[in-house]
């Protein structure tokens, strides 16, 4: 990072109500290519930040031995609880 950029923080006026930092993963055959990238093996425990609807999450669950899913939008994670009971 430049000097000029190091001490730069910005407080943003937007609200959680209008402003969303929500990057939703919708395109199933994009997800499939990031895991076989990331190479992921039946033995490992795979950390999915930001987690959101689960588009990464339960795919990744269906070839990782665990996932931690973090997500800290609770309707979100009411929607991540939601589709866990139904798996």
């Amino acid at each position: 990072m430049s000097k000029n950029n190091r001490h730069c923080h910005h407080k943003s006026k937007n609200n959680s109500k209008n402003f969303s930092a929500q990057h939703r993963l919708i395109n199933k055959r994009l997800v499939l290519d990031m895991m076989d990238l990331a190479r992921i093996q039946s033995h490992e425990t795979v950390l999915d930040l930001g987690a959101g609807t689960g588009a990464i999450t339960f795919p990744l669950a269906e070839r990782a031995a665990d996932v931690i899913a973090v997500e800290t939008d609770p309707e979100y994670v009411n929607k991540l609880k939601s589709r866990a009971e139904t798996v």
